[in-house]
């Protein structure tokens, strides 16, 4: 069954194979511009007022004021390393990159934090410093889990691509 119209997202029992990146530095950058979509960060923002102060979901303790951004659950870096990832035609590719199931909204701190590190190896913002925050448990905790399904979920996506 498919989720939402968007190609490989039904339930899913292929795990990732990862691999080296297949594209160019170029063809990534490229790619990149074109992720998040306008439609995502919306999403990622639907019932957020950001006019208010709100509590950070990663970051306990920490306050903001503005949108969410939209961050890849499985980073950019990772689905490009996803088997198959290479051989599908630009407009696949940026089908996958912006899947809508594999955004979550994030706030610029934890975000620009975060960057293309998947949410198992992110477990402090600001590491180091006088500054630093641990991660919440519980949001890297269901973060993770979320993160184990749409690797599989994507794998498949690129693999039904391959398909046709």
């Amino acid at each position: 069954m498919e989720s939402g119209g968007v190609k490989g997202t039904g339930d899913s029992g292929i795990p990732p194979r990862y691999g080296e990146r297949k594209i160019t530095d170029e063809e990534y950058e490229a790619l990149r511009k074109k992720t998040p979509t306008a439609k995502i960060r919306k999403q990622v923002n639907k019932g957020h007022n950001k006019k208010i102060e709100t509590e950070d979901q990663a970051l306990p303790g920490k306050t903001f004021i503005g949108s969410l951004e939209a961050d890849h659950i499985v980073s950019m870096d990772r689905i490009a390393s996803m088997d198959g990832f290479g051989n599908l035609t630009k407009k696949q590719q940026l089908e996958v990159l912006n899947n809508p199931e594999n955004f979550t909204g994030l706030s610029k701190s934890a975000n620009t934090s975060k960057q293309s590190k998947s949410y198992e190896e992110c477990t402090h913002y600001k590491k180091g410093t006088p500054d630093e925050i641990e991660v919440s448990l519980d949001f890297r905790s269901k973060i993770i889990t979320r993160e184990k399904q749409l690797e599989r979920i994507l794998q498949k996506q690129i693999d039904d691509f391959k398909k046709e």
